[in-house]
């Protein structure tokens, strides 16, 4: 029986057509030095009960339930140390489904220590009662401006993957959000 339902791999090459299409087209080189280039999302996405206002709805909560005396703390992996942080605003307009039952979300958070952070979330689910964040894929990707990896899809393995931002210039000038 044949469902309607997109895989990813269909919903990548679809994406990654149109920006090929796009940046063509636009034929524009500082197309690729956006602060947010485009990622999988929108209309080629798989099936879900979820909306992406919901999904960003979560993430308010969660750093809301979360927060102690007013801060969502959060381990720095880079530096191996804790994080107060007020979230400041979640880029809905970056937030995307990448999976079936996966999401995407960044936001911007202020630290106590004067700092800005953009942290990257995935969530998962197929509800909203039953989505949750993976706090093992969250990460802090920029410090006041300066990113520390960028995104990289592995055809191999299906799924986005980090790339230090020290790596060779084509890496570097993959999408910097999946």
């Amino acid at each position: 029986m044949k469902t309607n339902q997109i895989t990813f791999s269909e919903a990548l090459i679809r994406w990654l057509l149109v920006a090929v299409v796009l940046a063509w087209g636009l034929n524009a080189p500082t197309s690729r030095a956006q602060e947010h280039p485009e990622h999988p999302s929108g209309a080629a996405k798989a099936e879900s009960a979820l909306t992406l206002e919901e999904v960003a709805k979560h993430i308010e909560s969660h750093v809301k339930q979360e927060s102690k005396d007013g801060a969502f703390k959060v381990e720095d992996k880079k530096t191996g140390k804790p994080l107060a942080l007020t979230l400041d605003r979640i880029h809905r307009e970056r937030l995307s489904q990448v999976g079936p039952e996966m999401y995407f979300v960044c936001a911007d958070f202020k630290g106590v220590n004067g700092r800005v952070y953009d942290m990257d979330f995935f969530l998962q689910g197929t509800r909203k009662e039953n989505l949750h964040v993976l706090p093992e894929k969250t990460s802090v990707h920029k410090e006041d401006g300066k990113e520390r990896y960028t995104w990289a899809f592995d055809d191999d393995k299906n799924v986005w993957v980090q790339k230090p931002v020290e790596t060779s210039a084509k890496e570097q000038s993959a999408p910097e959000h999946p």
